[in-house]
């Protein structure tokens, strides 16, 4: 009798757990599988500082040092254009600092010009806006909203040679760690 009642015990609280699990797996419904959100990371002129600063609240600096150094660590991937070919760590420092040449007038010898080695280097300040891939899931139990970010995409001005304004260029994507890659390891 004793064996029988925890026997019967065992198998409910294996059907409880069960059924748990594909109750809960139920109750999510994909809204988006790949969406894309964009966050402007720099004040539009008609905004005031404190509307913006109420609505946008967030560290650009903190955003774009992580990331950057997660790449430069080699904790995640970077990407001129996910899904592709993924920059070495190497390349990737190359993007952020990159060094030119230009003509300029020596100072000590005027009418004399040399080749003079420019730096030029991507920092938080020339990101301007943040655009993030995601999916998004409603908990039909809880009625919460669950967005997942697979990668995201840096975005910077472009300039013409004398400095103006052309549009927005594209920096780099970089793909966040979901899981899915330990998952297939193991």
């Amino acid at each position: 009798m004793k064996k029988i009642t925890i026997l019967l015990l065992f198998i409910s609280l294996l059907a409880c757990n069960k059924n748990t699990k594909e109750e809960t797996s139920n109750t999510k419904v994909l809204w988006a599988e790949n969406v894309q959100s964009t966050v402007p990371m720099e004040r539009n002129t008609l905004w005031t500082k404190e509307d913006w600063e109420t609505v946008y609240n967030y560290d650009k600096e903190k955003i774009f040092t992580s990331i950057t150094n997660a790449v430069l660590s080699g904790k995640l991937k970077a990407y001129i254009d996910y899904p592709g070919t993924a920059f070495s760590v190497k390349e990737f420092e190359n993007i952020l600092v990159q060094w030119d040449s230009a003509q300029v007038e020596d100072i000590n010898n005027l009418g004399t010009f040399i080749n003079a080695s420019v730096k030029s280097e991507i920092t938080s300040d020339d990101i301007v806006q943040l655009k993030f891939n995601e999916k998004i899931e409603l908990d039909t139990v809880s009625y919460t909203l669950n967005k997942k970010v697979s990668f995201v995409t840096f975005v910077s001005y472009k300039y013409d040679n004398v400095g103006e304004i052309l549009g927005l260029k594209k920096l780099f994507d970089v793909k966040l760690n979901d899981g899915t890659e330990n998952k297939k390891e193991k």
